[in-house]
C-alpha cells in the first residue's frame, strides 16, 4: 500500500534482442510490491521473469525480521510463455509493524527488503443538524462510516457518546447499528445544561481511537445580515498607491442592508515569537465612515496614498481592517475583519511544471508561471532566463521572454553535454516596482553508466474521464538495446493493481528539434542524429483513480541494467456516484409546497440536511465537503512513516546515496545532518532506484537498478568497492532516525477574494431577478397563503431518502416561514459506488411584502423591551400599509397598537412597540401588517390584497442575582435486597425572587465520574506562575492512577492526560532555579520556595510513569529540599508561595509542623529514594505537635506518619502512626447518617475542610482495616456532599486532595460490580427512575425537576454505589452577606454620548481589606446588561493600565477580569465601555461579583444597573 491515496501507473520497458547473444547464467527478474502491506487483506504483487535458462520456480514470503519465522508465502510456477505474472498474496492479522518481504529464486538465492504492515484505515464523519443549540433543544447528528474506497462499511459502532464541556460523559450508545454507511442519534438537552463546546465521540470496533464533532451550546439571536469584505487583490508597501476595500451588508433572503458602514485600518507591526504582543497606538489607525449604498447595500472606502505613507517610516507587516454596519432603524450591529499583508514584490514566480530531474541526450522542458500576488496570471510579462551547469556553472546561457496570456514561459534546454546540476534563475527583464520579482529552481541529472535514459512528458493535471496522452521519450543504443521493445505495464490504485498489459514497439529514431520548442537554451549542442525514440501512452482516468496517479516507466538494456523514470499526475477530486438535488423553483412563498428532486447513479441511501443561510453566518458546518472529504482520504490511506522504497537500497546495497531534489530553500535538515556523519557523491543524481521509490513501490531485483556515480568517476553496482575505499554505512536499524524529508505540493485552488465569515450563496447585486419580483407579485390560485408566519426553525430538513437505481426521487415539502434562503446538502452513499456528494443548493422562501423583528434571546421580568418592527417593499411601486400590535403573552403594550404609513417602493420602514415583561417562562409576540385601503393618496390606483404577520416567542428570565446550591450523597448498598430510603428538601429563602426556582437531579455509578476525563474546568485558572501551572498538572495524574487502577483508561484519556502532564512539565521547568528549587516566578524571585518545590518533586516524581522526566534534576530540587532540614528535623519555609490560601491551611495554621509534614507527604510520596535518618527526623519534629489540637496539623501530621510507617517499618514509627490516628479520629465532627469530618473549631471556611477530610480519608485509606475503611466512608460521604456539579469543590487545593484522597479510596475500596436501580419522587407526584449498570456506571443521567420548592423522595436497591446530586437554582432579591466584607466594590456608570445608552462607560474601584496586605487572585465577575456586550479594544487597555491584571474572558453574557492580586493600601479602579447591541428599556439590574480566585466563599457582590448613569 502506498503513502496518501494514490493511483500507481507502472510501465515496464524491456529490451527483446532480435539476435540472442550469450545466455545470463541467472535467472533475471523483477519484483514489484507496495511500500507498506495491508494487513487481513489481499495484496497484488508484481514478478516479471525475464529469463530463467534452468526453469527456476520463484517463491515470495513474508517473515518476520527478529527470526526469519514464515508469516505468509507463494509459490509462483514457471512457464516459458509467460514473462508477467500477478502474484495474490494473502496476509493475515499479524501482530507487528515489521517484516521482511523475500523473493526466492535459483539455488535458495534471495532479495530482501524490510516492509511495514498496517491496518487499514476507515473513515468517520460526524455531522450535526447545526453547529450550536439552545438549551432545551433536541440534538441531531449523524455518523458516516466508510471504507477507504468510500464504499459504506456495515460494521456496527462500537460506542457513542456526548461530552459535556466538563468532560463528563452525558448520553452514550453502545453497539450502533449501520445502514449504508448511516448511523443517526439525537439526545435532549435539559432546560438548564452546560454552556460551552460540548463532544459527540465515536469509537469503531477496530480501532481504540475516537473521532470527535464539538457543538456549542449557547444563548444566541440569529443574525439577520452578514458583512463582506473584499479587499484589494494586493498591497505593494512600496507603490505610492491608494487601495480600495469593499464592504457589502446582505440580509440572509439576499437583500441589500440599508445602514452605515465604519471601518478602520490599523496599521501592524511584525510580532515575533520572542517578542510580547505590540499594543497598537491610536496613531496608528484610521477610521472611515460612510452610508452604504441602497441598491446594493456596499460601499468602497479608499485608504490614501498619503495615509500609507505617513506610516511607510515605519517596518509593516499588513493592514487589520475591521468593518462594522450598524442597521438603519434598529441599530442591529455585524462586524467582519481582514488582515492585509503588504508585498514588497508584485509578482510571483513559481516552476510548477518544471520537473525535478533531466536526463542527459533527452530535452528537458520547463514552464514559468507568473503570477501576481492575488493570484491572476500575469500576462505580457518580458522576463530573463539564465541556465547555469555545474556548481562552478562552467557554461551559463541567459536569454529573454515573455509572458503569454495564460501567465506561462515555456523555455527547454538541450540536455546533450551536461552530467552535473543545472540551475534556473528568473527575474524581471527591467526591475522597478511594478516588476522586481525572481525565482530559482534546480534540476538534477539522471545518472546512467550507459547513457540510457527514459522520460515522461505531458501535463501534470488530469480530470477524471479524460484520456491522458503521455509522450514517451528514450534513448537507445545498438550496443545495448536490440531492435524492438517489449512494453510492460500495470495500474495501480489504492494498492491494488486494475489493469495491466504488455505490447511491442519497433525502435526507431526520432528527431526531438521540432517548431513547438521556445526559449531553447544551448541550442548550439543539438547533435545532428540522435539515438532516441518516441511513443505515446493514452490512460483514460476513472474516478477511482483520484486525486493523484504516479507512472513509473523503465526498460532493460542487454547489460543488464535497468533505465526509469518517473511522473506525478494530480486528478481532480471526484466520485463515481453522481449526486444531484435541486429544488422545482428558484423562490417560494412561506408555507407553499415545493419539490426537492435528488437523483444518483445507482440505489442509494442520501441523508439530506436544510439550513437557515443565518445560520452559516455564525459558523459553517458542512462536513461533506468533497474537497474536506478527499483530504480525510488522504489521512486515512496514510502509511506509517518509513522508507521501505529505499529499504532494499540501503540493505543491499548504501546508505542514502543521492540526494533529494529540492530547491536550495526546501533543503531537508536530515540532509544536512547526513553530510556530516557520512560521505556521499559530490554530484546529486537520480537514478532507476530513485524513480522506483518515487514512484511509491517497492522494487527487489537482480537487475542492475541502483547504479551510483562514485568520486573517482567510475561507477559500480555496489558503492563498498568504490574506489579509495569511499563507502556508506549500512544503518537499516537507524533509519526512523534519520527521516528523508518528504514535501508534498499543495493542490493549487480556485482562490477567493471576498473575505468574510462564510460563503455566500447569492451574490447578484440585487437579492431578486425582475422576472422573480414581477412572478412574485402575482399570487398562485393552488398555494394557500400564509398569513400568520410563525415557523421560524433554524433547521429545515434533516431526513435519509432512499433513492432507487438510476432515477431520480421528487419529494414533496412545505417551506417554514421564515424570509431567508434555505442551504440544501444532500449526500448519498449506495453499496456499489459508494459515496457521491451534490453541489449545495438552495432555495429563497421571500414575500414582496412582509414584515420581521429581531428579539433578544431573553429579557428580564420587569425590563421594557422596544420591539422594533422592519416592514420591507420588494414591490415597484409605493404601498399604503397598516401595522397592528397582536398580542404579548408575557407582559403589555404600552402606547399605540397600530401604525398607518405610506411605503416606498424597494424600502424599508422601521416602527417601534414597546412592550413591558411582566410574566416568567417564554411567551409570543405576534405583529400583522396589510394594506390600508383607506389611504387613497400612496400607491396604485388598484391595490392587491396583502397580508403579513409574525408570531416569536421570547424567554423571560427572573430579576435579581443568581444562587446555586447542590446536594450530594455518596450512596452504597450491598444487594441484600433492602431499600435505602432518605429525603431532601429543596427550599427557598423568604428573599428570592418569586418564580424563579429552579432544579434537577442527577446520578452517577462512579465515584470519579464528575471528574474521570480532564480536571481543567474543576481549577480553571491561568498558568500565568508556577504554581497555578501545577495545579492544572496534579490531577492529570490523579485521574491516570485512579483509571489505570480500576482498568477504565482508554487510549484517547491517557493521550489527552499525557499531553497536559508534558506541557504542564516544559511549562514548570521555566520557573526552575540553578539549585534545582522552584518558585511563583522562577529566577525572578529571590529564591526558590520550599512549598512549591515539595509540590514539584512529588508531582513530577508521580508522572514519570506517564511521560518522561530527567531523574537528575529531580534529585537535584529533592536535594535542594533535604539541605533544609533543621536539627530538630523541622524544615525551614524558605521563599514565598504568592497564591497562600493554595497551599490550604499550611499558608494559614503558623505551624512549622504542619509546614513540615507537607514537605514529608511530598518526598515520601514521590518515592525517591531518602535516607532514614531524614525520615526518623522529621518523625521527631511531628511528634512535638500529638498533643497539639490543630485540626489541620494533626491531618497533615497523621498522614505523614501513615507514609513514614510504611517507608521505615520499625516499631516506633508504626507506634507513632497509630497514635496519630487515634488523635485524628478523637478530632473529627459528626454528622448525619455516619458522616463524619474535620474542621477548625470557630473555622468557617468549607474548603479547608475539605482539605483537612480530604487528608484523613487518605490517611484512614494508607493505614486500611476495616474499621479505618469503614471511617473512611463516613468521611468520604461527607465529601461527596460538598461537590460542585462540575466534580470540582470549593476552592483549588482542597479540590485537588480532595480528588487524591477519592481516587484513593475508590481504588481501595473497587466498585465497578455496580446493579442499582434509584427512584426519586417529588411533592407533586413526579417520579423520576434512574438504572445504573457495569456498562453506564460512568454516564451522567440527568433529570429536570418541574416544581421547586419540593421535597426530593430517593429510594435504591440493588448492590454497588453510585453518587446522587440535587441542584437548585433561584435568584435573589438582594446578595446575602455570608462573610465580612474582604472585598469593596465601588461602581460609577457614564453615558458615553449624553442623552443616549448606545455606549456606556463603566467604574469600578476595588480594595481588599483584610491586614495582612494583598489577596490571593481575584476575579471581577461583571454580568453584562441585558442588550450590551463589552467593548473589546478597552477591555485590552487595561493590560497597559493595570499591572496585576491578567486576562478576560467573555462567555454567555458575563465578563471575567483576572487580577494576581489586590492590596488594601492600594486601590485599583477597572474601566472599559459596554456597547448595546439590542435596545432593551428599563434594563433590570445586573450582578457584579468580585471574589477571591482561591476561596470563593470570600467575595463581595454589588448591583449593577444603566439608570444609575451620570
Amino acid at each position: 500500500m502506498f503513502h496518501f491515496l494514490r493511483l500507481f501507473f507502472v510501465c515496464f520497458v524491456s529490451s527483446i534482442p532480435v539476435s540472442r547473444g550469450q545466455e545470463p547464467v541467472e535467472s533475471l527478474f523483477l519484483f514489484v510490491a507496495p511500500q507498506a502491506l495491508a494487513v487481513e487483506k489481499n495484496e497484488t504483487f508484481h514478478l516479471l521473469i525475464f529469463n530463467n535458462p534452468k526453469n527456476d520456480t520463484f517463491k515470495i514470503r513474508l517473515l518476520l525480521p527478529t527470526n526469519g519465522t514464515e508469516l505468509s508465502s507463494v509459490t509462483v510456477p514457471y512457464d516459458p510463455d509467460i514473462v508477467q505474472y500477478d502474484v495474490n498474496f494473502p496476509i493475515k492479522d499479524i501482530d507487528t509493524q515489521h517484516a521482511t518481504l523475500e523473493v526466492v529464486y535459483g539455488k535458495n538465492k534471495t532479495k530482501s527488503s524490510d516492509v511495514r504492515l498496517y491496518h487499514e484505515k476507515t473513515m468517520m464523519f460526524i455531522e450535526t443538524e447545526k453547529p450550536f443549540y439552545k438549551p432545551g433543544e433536541l440534538v441531531r447528528f449523524r455518523v458516516l462510516h466508510l471504507k477507504r474506497n468510500l464504499l459504506p462499511t456495515d460494521t456496527p459502532l462500537r460506542k457513542v457518546w456526548i461530552e459535556n464541556p466538563s468532560n463528563v460523559k452525558i448520553a452514550q450508545w453502545k453497539n450502533v447499528k449501520i445502514n449504508k454507511g448511516f448511523a443517526q442519534l439525537e439526545m435532549q438537552l435539559t432546560k438548564e445544561p452546560e454552556k460551552g463546546k460540548w463532544k459527540i465521540k465515536v469509537q469503531a470496533l477496530n480501532t481504540s481511537d475516537a473521532v470527535t464533532k464539538k457543538f456549542q451550546i449557547k444563548e444566541y439571536v440569529l443574525p439577520k445580515f452578514e458583512v463582506t469584505l473584499v479587499p484589494p487583490s494586493y498591497i505593494l508597501s512600496k507603490a505610492n498607491k491608494s487601495y480600495t476595500w469593499k464592504v457589502c451588508a446582505k440580509y440572509s433572503f439576499g437583500g441589500p442592508v440599508q445602514g452605515n458602514a465604519t471601518v478602520s485600518f490599523t496599521f501592524v507591526e511584525p510580532v515575533y515569537w520572542w517578542t510580547k504582543k505590540t499594543n497598537i497606538a491610536n496613531e496608528m489607525t484610521e477610521l472611515i465612515n460612510s452610508e452604504l449604498r441602497r441598491e446594493d447595500g456596499c460601499n468602497d472606502f479608499t485608504l490614501s496614498s498619503k495615509i500609507i505613507a505617513r506610516h511607510s517610516d515605519k517596518y509593516l507587516n499588513g493592514i487589520v481592517v475591521n468593518a462594522t454596519v450598524e442597521e438603519r432603524g434598529t441599530g442591529e450591529k455585524q462586524i467582519t475583519s481582514h488582515t492585509s499583508r503588504f508585498h514588497t514584490e508584485n509578482m510571483k514566480f513559481s516552476f510548477t511544471n518544471a520537473p525535478k530531474y533531466f536526463y542527459p541526450g533527452l530535452p528537458y522542458y520547463g514552464q514559468i508561471d507568473i503570477k501576481y500576488q492575488d493570484g491572476l496570471e500575469a500576462a505580457n510579462v518580458e522576463v530573463s532566463i539564465g541556465v547555469k551547469n555545474g556548481r562552478d556553472f562552467r557554461e551559463a546561457e541567459t536569454l529573454s521572454a515573455i509572458s503569454d496570456q495564460s501567465g506561462t514561459v515555456h523555455f527547454t534546454v538541450v540536455t546533450t553535454n551536461f552530467s552535473d546540476e543545472l540551475y534556473i534563475h528568473v527575474k524581471c527583464l527591467k526591475s522597478n516596482v511594478e516588476c522586481n520579482s525572481m525565482g530559482n529552481h534546480k534540476i538534477i541529472p539522471w545518472f546512467s553508466p550507459s547513457k540510457s535514459y527514459i522520460m515522461i512528458n505531458g501535463q501534470s493535471d488530469a480530470i477524471c474521464n479524460e484520456t491522458l496522452d503521455l509522450e514517451i521519450l528514450y534513448t537507445f543504443s545498438e550496443k545495448e538495446l536490440g531492435e524492438k521493445l517489449q512494453l510492460f505495464y500495470l495500474v495501480q490504485s489504492k494498492g491494488d493493481i486494475m489493469k495491466r498489459g504488455s505490447t511491442v514497439i519497433a525502435k526507431k529514431s526520432h528527431n526531438f528539434r521540432v517548431k513547438h520548442w521556445q526559449n531553447v537554451f544551448f541550442e548550439s549542442h543539438l547533435q545532428n542524429k540522435s539515438s532516441a525514440g518516441k511513443w505515446n501512452l493514452k490512460l483514460r482516468v476513472r474516478e477511482r483513480y483520484s486525486p493523484e496517479i504516479k507512472i513509473v516507466i523503465f526498460y532493460r538494456t542487454l547489460g543488464r541494467e535497468v533505465v526509469a523514470s518517473s511522473k506525478t499526475i494530480k486528478i481532480n477530486s471526484c466520485l463515481l456516484n453522481k449526486v444531484e438535488s435541486k429544488f422545482s423553483a428558484r423562490t417560494a412563498e412561506p408555507g407553499q409546497q415545493v419539490t426537492l428532486s435528488v437523483a444518483t447513479s445507482t440505489a442509494s441511501l442520501c441523508a439530506l440536511s436544510g439550513v437557515d443561510k443565518a445560520v452559516t453566518f455564525l459558523e459553517k458546518n458542512r462536513e461533506f465537503d468533497i474537497e474536506a472529504v478527499f483530504e480525510r482520504i488522504m489521512v486515512a490511506s496514510a502509511k506509517p512513516k518509513q522508507h521501505s522504497a529505499e529499504a532494499n537500497y540501503y540493505v543491499e546495497k548504501c546508505e542514502l546515496d543521492y540526494e533529494s531534489p529540492l530547491s536550495s530553500e526546501e533543503e531537508s535538515t536530515a540532509f544536512r545532518i547526513k553530510r556530516s556523519m557520512w560521505w556521499q557523491p559530490k554530484k546529486p543524481f537520480g537514478n532507476a532506484h530513485r524513480a522506483f521509490a518515487d514512484g511509491g513501490t517497492l522494487m527487489l531485483s537482480n537487475l542492475d537498478s541502483n547504479i551510483k556515480p562514485c568520486e573517482s568517476g567510475g561507477f559500480k553496482e555496489n558503492c563498498d568497492t568504490c574506489p579509495n575505499d569511499q563507502r556508506y554505512f549500512t544503518l537499516v536499524s537507524r533509519m526512523d532516525s534519520m527521516p528523508i524529508k518528504q514535501r508534498s505540493r499543495a493542490r493549487s485552488r480556485p482562490k477567493n477574494n471576498v473575505f468574510k465569515a462564510r460563503k455566500i450563496v447569492d451574490t447578484s447585486s440585487d437579492f431578486q431577478s425582475k422576472e422573480e419580483s414581477n412572478s412574485a407579485t402575482k399570487l398562485q390560485d393552488n398555494v394557500e397563503l400564509v398569513e400568520m408566519r410563525t415557523d421560524f426553525r433554524e433547521s429545515w430538513l434533516w431526513q435519509f431518502e432512499e433513492i432507487n437505481d438510476g432515477s431520480a426521487k421528487e419529494i414533496k415539502l412545505q417551506t417554514p416561514h421564515t424570509i431567508t434562503d434555505w442551504v440544501l446538502n444532500t449526500v448519498c452513499v449506495s453499496q456499489s459506488q459508494g459515496l457521491g456528494i451534490a453541489a449545495e443548493t438552495s432555495i429563497r422562501v421571500t414575500k414582496p411584502y412582509f414584515i420581521d423583528f429581531t428579539l433578544p434571546f431573553s429579557v428580564k421580568r420587569g425590563e421594557t423591551l422596544p420591539l422594533k418592527v422592519s416592514i420591507f417593499n420588494y414591490l415597484n411601486h409605493d404601498i399604503p400599509i397598516k401595522l397592528s400590535f397582536g398580542e404579548f403573552t408575557g407582559g403589555d403594550l404600552n402606547g399605540d397598537a397600530s401604525f398607518d404609513t405610506c411605503l416606498q417602493r424597494k424600502d424599508k420602514i422601521v416602527h417601534t412597540f414597546e412592550l413591558s415583561a411582566k410574566l416568567l417562562g417564554s411567551h409570543n409576540i405576534s405583529v400583522i401588517s396589510s394594506i390600508n385601503f383607506d389611504n387613497s393618496t400612496c400607491g396604485p390606483d388598484v391595490l392587491t390584497e396583502m397580508r403579513d404577520g409574525v408570531t416569536k416567542s421570547i424567554k423571560i428570565k427572573p430579576e435579581g442575582l443568581p444562587v446555586e446550591i447542590t446536594k450530594s450523597m455518596f450512596l452504597c448498598l450491598d444487594g441484600g435486597g433492602e431499600s435505602a430510603l432518605m429525603s431532601w428538601h429543596l427550599d427557598v429563602p423568604e428573599n428570592s425572587v418569586p418564580d424563579s426556582a429552579r432544579g434537577d437531579v442527577a446520578v452517577i455509578g462512579d465515584l470519579m465520574g464528575p471528574s474521570l476525563e480532564n480536571l481543567d474546568h474543576l481549577v480553571r485558572l491561568p498558568t500565568g506562575c508556577g504554581e497555578q501551572n501545577m495545579v492544572l498538572f496534579a490531577p492529570n495524574i490523579v485521574v491516570l492512577k485512579y483509571l489505570e487502577a480500576t482498568d477504565s483508561l482508554t487510549h484517547t484519556i491517557k493521550r489527552k492526560a499525557n499531553d497536559n502532564l508534558v506541557k504542564g512539565y516544559q511549562r514548570e521547568l521555566t520557573y526552575k532555579h540553578d539549585d534545582g528549587s522552584y518558585s511563583a516566578f522562577g529566577k525572578s524571585d529571590n529564591s526558590g520556595s520550599m512549598w512549591l518545590t515539595a509540590f514539584v518533586v512529588k508531582s513530577f516524581a508521580q508522572a514519570k510513569k506517564f511521560i518522561y522526566v530527567d531523574q537528575s534534576e529531580l534529585l537535584k530540587s529533592t536535594e535542594w529540599i533535604l539541605s533544609h532540614q533543621l536539627e530538630n528535623g523541622c524544615f525551614r519555609q524558605i521563599g514565598t508561595v504568592f497564591h497562600k490560601e493554595m497551599k490550604g491551611g499550611v499558608g494559614t495554621s503558623g505551624s512549622i509542623a504542619a509546614f513540615s509534614a507537607y514537605i514529608m507527604i511530598a518526598l515520601l510520596e514521590s518515592k525517591i529514594e531518602i535516607n532514614k535518618g531524614v525520615l526518623e527526623n522529621g518523625l521527631f519534629c511531628l511528634k512535638q505537635v500529638q498533643d497539639s489540637d490543630d485540626v489541620y496539623t494533626q491531618a497533615l501530621v497523621a498522614y505523614a506518619m501513615q507514609l513514614s510507617k510504611a517507608q521505615l517499618k520499625t516499631e516506633k514509627s508504626a507506634l507513632a502512626a497509630q497514635n496519630s490516628l487515634d488523635k485524628l479520629v478523637h478530632l473529627a465532627s459528626t454528622g448525619n447518617n455516619s458522616e463524619i469530618f474535620w474542621q477548625n473549631k470557630g473555622s468557617a471556611h468549607l474548603a479547608l475542610s475539605v482539605e483537612m477530610t480530604a487528608y484523613a480519608i487518605l490517611t484512614l485509606a494508607t493505614a486500611g482495616g476495616e474499621e479505618n475503611l469503614m471511617l473512611a466512608f463516613g468521611a468520604v460521604k461527607w465529601i461527596s456532599k460538598q461537590r460542585n456539579k462540575q466534580g470540582g469543590f470549593v476552592s483549588t487545593q482542597d479540590t485537588v486532595v480532595a480528588l487524591e484522597a477519592l481516587a484513593k479510596y475508590a481504588m481501595t475500596v473497587p466498585s465497578k460490580n455496580v446493579e442499582m436501580s434509584l427512584q426519586v419522587a417529588t411533592d407533586d407526584g413526579d417520579i423520576m427512575e434512574f438504572n445504573i449498570d457495569a456498562g453506564n456506571r460512568q454516564i451522567l443521567q440527568q433529570n429536570d425537576i418541574r416544581y421547586v420548592p419540593t421535597n426530593l423522595h430517593w429510594s435504591a436497591t440493588g448492590k454497588g454505589c453510585s453518587l446522587v446530586q440535587s441542584s437548585l437554582r433561584y435568584n435573589l432579591k438582594s446578595s446575602a452577606q455570608l462573610l465580612d466584607e474582604i472585598f469593596t466594590v465601588e461602581k460609577q456608570v457614564k453615558s458615553i454620548v449624553p442623552g443616549s445608552c448606545s455606549e456606556l462607560y463603566l467604574a469600578f474601584n476595588l480594595t481588599y481589606n483584610q491586614p495582612e496586605g494583598s489577596s490571593n487572585m481575584a476575579v471581577l465577575e461583571v454580568e453584562m446588561l441585558s442588550g450590551y456586550e463589552p467593548e473589546r479594544s478597552t477591555l485590552e487597555n487595561l493590560r497597559t493600565k493595570i499591572e496585576t491584571f491578567k486576562r478576560w474572558d467573555f462567555e454567555d453574557g458575563v465578563l471575567n477580569l483576572y487580577f494576581d492580586s489586590l492590596h488594601s493600601s492600594l486601590p485599583i479602579e477597572v474601566d472599559f465601555v459596554i456597547i448595546q447591541t439590542v435596545t432593551v428599556e428599563n434594563v433590570k439590574a445586573a450582578k457584579v461579583k468580585l471574589y477571591d480566585y482561591y476561596e470563593k466563599e470570600s467575595f463581595n457582590e454589588k448591583v449593577l444597573n444603566s439608570f444609575q448613569t451620570h
